[in-house]
């Protein structure tokens, strides 16, 4: 059984494009319909991509059997990011969950404080941010963003 999780930095970033494409091709619905929503009809590798570029610290999650699953990060502006594929099982989240609070807590201690935003539909996204301790605007507060007609939840950690 291989790692569930493994890190990437800008300087790993290229083994990581073939693994990127796949989560792309195979998002998971709430995380296509979020991607629609800040990008219009753009290509989702592209979108992660650029995300991926924009990361400094970032991590790819696996399947037991060593399928790419997820990917995510936090960038230099301390902004978090994190999509699954549409293959994902609640098994597998409670491995992940694991593995992400330990990662998170060391980037929170890396940059002191970590934050984005959420499409209040992106239900799985929320419930993995609250679990990790991340506290999330009321939809009524100036702090959350309208897109496209959608509310977009602010969220942060601090260290």
């Amino acid at each position: 059984m291989m790692d569930m999780i493994r890190t990437f930095d800008k300087h790993t970033l290229v083994r990581e494009k073939k693994i990127i494409r796949f989560i792309a091709d195979h998002l998971s619905e709430q995380n296509k319909n979020e991607a629609r929503l800040l990008y219009g009809d753009v290509s989702f590798f592209n979108v992660l991509m650029d995300e991926a570029e924009a990361t400094e610290t970032g991590f790819v999650l696996f399947s037991d059997t060593g399928e790419p699953r997820g990917v995510g990060g936090i960038c230099e502006n301390k902004t978090s990011w994190f999509v699954l594929t549409e293959h994902t099982t609640t098994e597998l989240h409670v491995a992940w969950l694991k593995h992400g609070r330990r990662w998170f807590a060391e980037q929170l201690a890396k940059y002191g404080r970590v934050y984005g935003y959420c499409c209040v539909d992106n239900t799985l996204s929320m419930k993995w941010m609250k679990w990790l301790g991340f506290d999330f605007a009321a939809p009524d507060s100036e702090a959350t963003a309208t897109i496209n007609g959608k509310k977009f939840l602010y969220f942060q950690k601090n260290y």
